[in-house]
This record gives C-alpha cells, sequence and structure tokens, in this order.
C-alpha cells in the first residue's frame, strides 16, 4: 500500500510526539519534542493553508537561558473548541485554539 490520501512534511523541526484530529475533522494538532504545538488544517487550498500556525508551551524561561519540555500528550473538549496539552514538565495546559490563547494551567504534577 503505497498510495496516499495526503502526505505533507511537518512544521514542526523536532520529532512529533503526538498527532490528534480535531473534532470537526478540519486540522490536525502536532506536538513535538521541542515544546511547541502546531494547528495545520487538511485542506489543501492555499487561502485555508494561511490559517495555520504553531505555538510554544510547555517552556520554562529563567533569564537568557530557559528549558523546553516534550509536549507528550494532546486532547480536544468535544463540545468547546478547546484542548489540552500535557507536557514533560508536568503541566496540563487547556488552549483556545482558534483564539490563540491558554485558558488555564494546572498545578503542576510529578513527572
Amino acid at each position: 500500500m503505497e498510495e496516499y490520501m495526503m502526505k505533507r512534511e511537518s512544521s514542526l523541526k523536532y520529532p512529533t510526539r503526538c498527532i490528534r484530529l480535531f473534532p470537526n475533522k478540519a486540522a490536525s494538532l502536532m506536538s513535538s519534542i521541542e515544546g511547541r504545538v502546531a494547528v495545520e488544517y487538511l485542506d489543501p487550498d492555499p487561502e485555508v493553508q494561511k490559517l495555520k500556525f504553531a505555538f510554544k508551551c510547555h517552556r520554562n524561561k529563567q533569564g537568557t537561558t530557559g528549558h523546553f519540555y516534550p509536549v507528550n500528550a494532546a486532547s480536544f473538549h468535544n463540545v468547546y473548541s478547546t484542548f489540552a496539552t500535557g507536557g514533560s514538565d508536568g503541566y496540563v495546559n487547556i488552549w483556545d485554539g482558534f483564539n490563540k490563547k491558554r485558558l488555564c494551567q494546572y498545578h503542576k504534577y510529578d513527572a
């Protein structure tokens, strides 16, 4: 089976940890070991592709240096257009992907 419905390069530079499909199946969410999440739309139309974005999360900035942690898990809420990410930093973040905002961060868990 060498035929693909769709084949794409990841917009993330580092290895992928998690891939999830949005509940409406219009886009996918990918997370990486560098503490980034990318939202990519499946429609190949160039106007739709302009909507894709990536953002930094699960990072700890201290002065001029910082640490980034792999984003190991992601899950969507079926009713609201939100998703959660869990990282090796021990935090779970809730995101509003359409407004590109973090809604809340749960207390740190031992990782």
